[in-house]
C-alpha cells in the first residue's frame, strides 16, 4: 500500500499554493473562454437576483390584493408573476449548463497538467518509491472532481447568495422604517434593525461552525487517506486473484483488508463526533433565525403600521437573506470535502515540482558508442553497498550476461543503467543517440487490443498487421497471429511465459540498438529461450544485449559474463 502515515498529516494549504493551483487555467490559452464564462454566470446570476426581486414586490401586491379582496388585481399580477417565474427558471437551466460546460473544461486542463507532469522524467517511479503521497490515483480522479466540479459550484452558488443579500438586505431596510417599538410612552424607530439583527446573528453562528469544523476538515482529510488506502487493497487483489488463489491467501488478505478498513472505521468516528457539533450548531441557528422576523415585524403588523403584503414580503425578504447568510453554514461539509480536496492536490502539486531526488550515479553521454560505468558503486537508500566499484565497457553490438546471487545488486544495475535509481556513486554512460528498451521479468500487458500490447511502448497504428502477424509467429505464438484486434485484458489471458514472449516481440518490431533483459526468459523453458535470444542476434545483428539470469544456459548465449559477485569482467 501506499505510505499510510500520509493519512496523519495535517491538510495545510498555504495562500501561495492555493492561488498558484487554482489561478493556472485561468492563465492557460482555455482560460480566455473561462473568463468569458465567468463573466456571463454571474450576469445570469445577477438576473436571477433580479428577478427575486421582482418576485418579492409582486408577493406584496398580491397579499395585499387578497387583503383588500381585489380580485382583478390578484389576478393581473399571478399573470406578471407566472412570467417572471418562467424567465427565471430559463435562466437557471442556462446557467447550470454553463456551469457544467466550466467545469469540465477546467478539470480537463487541470487533468492534462497533473497527469502530463507525473508521467514526466517518470515522476510517478519516483513518488511511488519514496512515498512522498498517498494515493496518487485518488488525487487524480476523486480529488480533482471534487475541486473543479464541486467548488465551482459552490463558488457560483456562493456569489449567488451574497447577491441575494445585498439585495434582499436592502428591502429589508426599506421596510423596517415601518417597524416602530413602544417602550412606555417613548416610540423607538433603529433604522434598518432588521439588517443588523440578521447580520449579526448570522455572522456569530458563522464563526461558531468554523470554530466547531477545523477538527472535520482535519478528519475528513484523512478520512481520503483511509479510502483510498483501502480501494488500493482492493485493487491490489483484483490484480493478484491467481497467486493468492494458489497460496490460500484468503485469511491474509482478509486481516489485511480488514485492517485498511478498520482505519477508515476509526477515523470515522472522529467524522461522527466532530459532524454531530457543526450539525448541532448548523441545526440550531438555521432554526432559531427562522423566529427573529416574527419577533421583529409582528407587533407593526398588529399595530396597523404594516399591511399583509408589507409583512409577506419582509418575512420572504428576511428568508433568501438568512439563506444568504447561512449558506456558509449549510454546505460545509461539502465546503470540507472540497478543501481537503484543495489541500491533497496542492500537496500533489508540491511534490511533482520538487527537484528529483539527488542522484549521486551520474548519467551522461558517452563519447562514442560504447556503453560504460566509471567506478560504478550500488548501495542501498540506507545506504548499504550492494556492490565494488565497477568500471565496464560495454561494445555495440555485444553480448553480456550479468550474473551472481541473489540480493547482490543485478536487476538494480539495470535500473541504474535507465536513472531510475540514484543511490550509490560514479558514472554511467551512455551511448547518444541509441534507443534502448527495457524487458522486465513480468512483462506490462495493457489492456486493450492484442496489437496495442504487442506494440507497446509504440502505437500500434505504426506497424502493419501483417509484421506484427509474422512477430508473433516467428514468437511461437501463430495461434494469436489472427487476433490482433481483439480486446481483452491480456496479462490474465496469457500464461507468464506468454507474455515473456510476446515482450521479445516487442524487441522485434521495434528494433532498439540497446536491450536490457531482466530475466526475461525466466518462464520459458530451454527451448523457447533460446529460440527467444537466436531471433534477436539473427534479426537484430547491430544491437547490444545485457542480460541479467540466474541459469547456465543463458551464459551460453552470451560473449561474456559480468559477474557480479566482485563486479568484474569474466570471459564466457
Amino acid at each position: 500500500m501506499n505510505d499510510t502515515s500520509a493519512a496523519h498529516r495535517k491538510p495545510d494549504v498555504s495562500v501561495r499554493d492555493a492561488w498558484r493551483l487554482l489561478s493556472g487555467y485561468w492563465r492557460s490559452d482555455d482560460g480566455r473562454i473561462g473568463w468569458v464564462l465567468v463573466l456571463v454566470i454571474p450576469a445570469i446570476y445577477a438576473l436571477m437576483v433580479y428577478l427575486g426581486l421582482m418576485l418579492n414586490r409582486l408577493n406584496g401586491d398580491m397579499f395585499d390584493a387578497l387583503d383588500d379582496r381585489q380580485a382583478g388585481v390578484f389576478w393581473r399580477v399571478l399573470l406578471v408573476k407566472a412570467g417572471i417565474m418562467a424567465a427565471w427558471v430559463a435562466a437557471f437551466a442556462i446557467v447550470e449548463r454553463l456551469v457544467q460546460v466550466l467545469q469540465m473544461r477546467w478539470r480537463t486542463w487541470m487533468n492534462a497538467r497533473f497527469v502530463d507532469r507525473w508521467l514526466d522524467r517518470k515522476a510517478y517511479y519516483r513518488i511511488d518509491r519514496s512515498g512522498a503521497i498517498d494515493n496518487p490515483d485518488q488525487r487524480l480522479s476523486d480529488d480533482m472532481l471534487k475541486l473543479t466540479v464541486k467548488g465551482l459550484e459552490l463558488g457560483f452558488e456562493f456569489l449567488h447568495q451574497m447577491g441575494k443579500f445585498v439585495v434582499f438586505s436592502g428591502v429589508l431596510w426599506g421596510l423596517s422604517r415601518d417597524i416602530v417599538f413602544k417602550i412606555g410612552d417613548t416610540l423607538i424607530d433603529i433604522p434598518g434593525l432588521a439588517v443588523f439583527v440578521f447580520v449579526f446573528f448570522c455572522l456569530a453562528s458563522t464563526g461558531l461552525v468554523e470554530w466547531l469544523g477545523r477538527p472535520l476538515l482535519r478528519a475528513r482529510y484523512r478520512q481520503h487517506a483511509c479510502e483510498g488506502d483501502y480501494r488500493f487493497g482492493l485493487v491490489r487483489l483484483r490484480e493478484n486473484v491467481e497467486p493468492v488463489a494458489l497460496y490460500a491467501g484468503e485469511r491474509a488478505e482478509k486481516r489485511r483488508l480488514d485492517g485498511a478498513f478498520g482505519a477508515i472505521r476509526r477515523n470515522w468516528r472522529d467524522v461522527v463526533r466532530h459532524t454531530f457539533g457543526v450539525n448541532l450548531s448548523m441545526q440550531g441557528s438555521n432554526q432559531a433565525v427562522q423566529i427573529v422576523p416574527w419577533l421583529l415585524v409582528a407587533g407593526a403588523y398588529f399595530a396597523g403600521s404594516l399591511t399583509l403584503g408589507g409583512l409577506m414580503r419582509f418575512t420572504q425578504a428576511c428568508n433568501d437573506t438568512r439563506i444568504a447568510l447561512l449558506w456558509f453554514i449549510q454546505n460545509y461539509s461539502e465546503l470540507a470535502d472540497v478543501r481537503a480536496a484543495l489541500a491533497r492536490l496542492c500537496e500533489m502539486d508540491r511534490v511533482l515540482d520538487a527537484d528529483e531526488s539527488p542522484h549521486d550515479i551520474q548519467v551522461t553521454e558517452s563519447r562514442d558508442d560504447v556503453l560504460r560505468t566509471r567506478r560504478l558503486v550500488l548501495e542501498c537508500p540506507d545506504g548499504r553497498a550492494l556492490s565494488e566499484p565497477a568500471s565496464i565497457d560495454i561494445q555495440p553490438g555485444s553480448r553480456s550476461v550479468i550474473v551472481g546471487p541473489s540480493g547482490c545488486g543485478k536487476s538494480t544495475f539495470l535500473l541504474s543503467l535507465a536513472g531510475l535509481w540514484p543511490h550509490g556513486r560514479g558514472r554511467v554512460e551512455m551511448p547518444a543517440g541509441q534507443r534502448s528498451m527495457f524487458i522486465p521479468q513480468r512483462p506490462y500487458v495493457p489492456i486493450g487490443t492484442l496489437k496495442d500490447a504487442l506494440c507497446y511502448p509504440g502505437q500500434s497504428d505504426d506497424f502493419d498487421d501483417g509484421a506484427c502477424a509474422e512477430v508473433l509467429r516467428a514468437c511461437r505464438m501463430e495461434h494469436y497471429a489472427d487476433r490482433l484486434g481483439e480486446t481483452a485484458h491480456w496479462s490474465k489471458r496469457l500464461s507468464p511465459g506468454e507474455q515473456q514472449r510476446l515482450a521479445f516481440g516487442r524487441v522485434l518490431l521495434q528494433k532498439p540498438d540497446i536491450v536490457f533483459l531482466d530475466e526475461s526468459t525466466s518462464a520459458l523453458d530451454s527451448d523457447n529461450e533460446r529460440r527467444m535470444y537466436t531471433l534477436i542476434r539473427e534479426r537484430l545483428p547491430g544491437c547490444t544485449v545485457v542480460s541479467v539470469a540466474h541459469r547456465e544456459s543463458v551464459r551460453e548465449m552470451h560473449q561474456r559474463t559480468l559477474d557480479f559477485t566482485q563486479a568484474a569482467e569474466a570471459p564466457a
